[in-house]
């Protein structure tokens, strides 16, 4: 269903799609979009990304929320931390009572077992996020992979 939106959604985000999607964020929360980090806006910035891409999914503003949706409702299968790609979307731990999720993220490039680039609400630019829970870094719990 949304394998076909992939490949544009990756070239959004690695381009102005980031920035855009982040401003729809930041003003849905009410914030400036000029913030190095959106907080709370991870779900907000990857369903716009998503809608930029063609898929037909609503602005979502809850992590557990979004990965339950794209995997319940659009038919993304899990994938194991260690077997992700370019183009996966990462779920964290619920740490924080977030409603099954404290993060969700986009893989940009495999970097290696425990890192990736992402594109997410944490920058303007896409930028390195450990897998392992590091600092402020939620440990990543699974991935999802949109099916054909």
């Amino acid at each position: 269903m949304d394998a076909g939106c992939i490949n544009e959604l990756v070239a959004l985000a690695e381009g102005k799609g980031l920035r855009k999607a982040r401003k729809v964020a930041a003003e849905a929360l009410g914030i400036s979009p000029g913030k190095t980090s959106i907080t709370n806006g991870c779900a907000l910035t990857l369903s716009h990304m998503l809608q930029q891409a063609g898929a037909n999914i609503p602005l979502i503003d809850n992590s557990g929320r979004l990965a339950k949706h794209l995997e319940k409702d659009r038919n993304w299968k899990r994938v194991a931390v260690g077997d992700h790609q370019r183009g996966d979307v990462g779920v964290t731990y619920d740490n924080g009572g977030v409603d099954g999720a404290d993060h969700i993220f986009l893989v940009l490039e495999v970097l290696g077992n425990d890192e990736v680039l992402t594109a997410d609400n944490q920058d303007v630019e896409p930028h390195p996020r450990s897998l392992k829970e590091v600092g402020t870094y939620t440990e990543t719990e699974y991935f999802l992979r949109a099916c054909s």
